[in-house]
């Protein structure tokens, strides 16, 4: 495999996916307006069973209604996602140093063109022997409890079918990388959308800085094809029903 470079990267994604929107230039209310065309690869959470805030029900009725809401207009405005969204280059950096792998950001909101119900936007896209996902997050007092923060990172993982049941699959596999269910599909989803004919990606990365002691962790995140699977199943059975 190659050494990749940062446009090697910008024009694999461009020639392997559709672009939707350069994100950098929407308004808050434009980018919800346009979430709500595709299942992202935050919606992959709910579409699996695993988000502990929003199901699949009201899922649909977010996507079918064409009209910003008025809640949704204030997301952007929230104290923890402003502060998700001011730091997410902050935690991008504190990768790259400990890490030394090269992030390449990309402006752009992608669609799947095989499942085109699918889109991804991309904290970053890292540059080793590979082209790897790397979904940044501040992690609340809150959310502390779904990570293992001392977990030794195991780059040997490899993902087997244990249960035929998805969501007890995604809890086994995303407590085996320390990590909250609801982020491990996300990063699933964003591994799917780097494939091409020639090359799957084989892992991602989630990197986080937690809110209460600013310690940095990264967290490694094997590639599971069972998952991805599900991903574009499920995905697609449930934009059916969105789009009936």
């Amino acid at each position: 495999m190659k050494l990749w470079t940062t446009n090697d990267i910008l024009s694999y994604l461009e020639d392997n996916l559709e672009i939707v929107a350069d994100v950098t230039k929407l308004t808050e209310e434009e980018y919800a307006l346009v979430r709500k065309d595709s299942l992202g690869a935050s919606d992959s959470s709910v579409v699996l069973g695993v988000n502990l805030y929003k199901n699949k029900d009201q899922l649909i009725t977010e996507k079918r209604n064409k009209t910003v809401t008025a809640e949704e207009k204030e997301i952007g405005k929230k104290p923890a996602v402003k502060k998700g969204k001011d730091l997410e280059p902050f935690v991008l950096d504190k990768f790259v140093k400990a890490t030394g792998i090269p992030i390449v950001k990309p402006p752009f909101m992608y669609r799947h063109k095989e499942y085109p119900c699918l889109t991804t936007n991309f904290d970053g896209v890292g540059i080793e022997e590979c082209i790897i996902p790397v979904e940044a997050k501040i992690v609340t007092k809150y959310g502390e409890k779904y990570y293992k923060k001392q977990l030794p990172l195991n780059k040997e993982m490899v993902v087997e079918v244990r249960t035929s049941d998805v969501v007890e699959h995604i809890k086994y596999w995303a407590d085996k990388c320390g990590i909250p269910p609801y982020y491990y599909t996300q990063v699933q989803q964003q591994i799917l959308f780097l494939d091409s004919k020639g090359y799957k990606s084989p892992y991602g990365y989630l990197a986080c800085i937690f809110d209460d002691s600013w310690d940095f962790v990264y967290f490694f995140v094997p590639r599971d094809e069972f998952v991805i699977s599900h991903i574009i199943s499920d995905g697609s059975k449930l934009w059916e029903k969105i789009a009936a």
